[in-house]
């Protein structure tokens, strides 16, 4: 892609800086395609926060490993544990606002 527009790899990487999701994911990923859960020093380890959309499509570049599919299915779970706990704050907003 930088090729093609004429800018430098280093120049098109500092206009487009990977997120801290997408370095942590590629992180993962060093473990999860040895199927390791642990890396070095560093744990593969969910987090209920994270952006699981960006970790899931980075994640989908490791090798496939049973460690692979287990963090995999986390990060749908969380999907879905997000997904409800908006819902129920959704509603306790609409309570709160009848109420008033």
């Amino acid at each position: 892609m930088a090729t093609l527009s004429g800018i430098k790899t280093d120049e098109y990487n500092n206009l487009f800086a990977k997120n801290v999701d997408e370095i942590e994911a590629e992180r993962e990923n060093e473990a999860l395609s040895e199927n390791k859960l642990e890396y070095k020093e560093y744990k593969v380890e969910l987090n209920i926060n994270q952006n699981h959309d960006t970790h899931l499509e980075i994640h989908a570049r490791a090798s496939e490993t049973k460690a692979k599919e287990a963090h995999i299915q986390a990060h749908y779970k969380a999907k879905l544990l997000q997904r409800d706990n908006m819902a129920v704050q959704q509603m306790k907003l609409q309570q709160d606002a009848m109420a008033n």
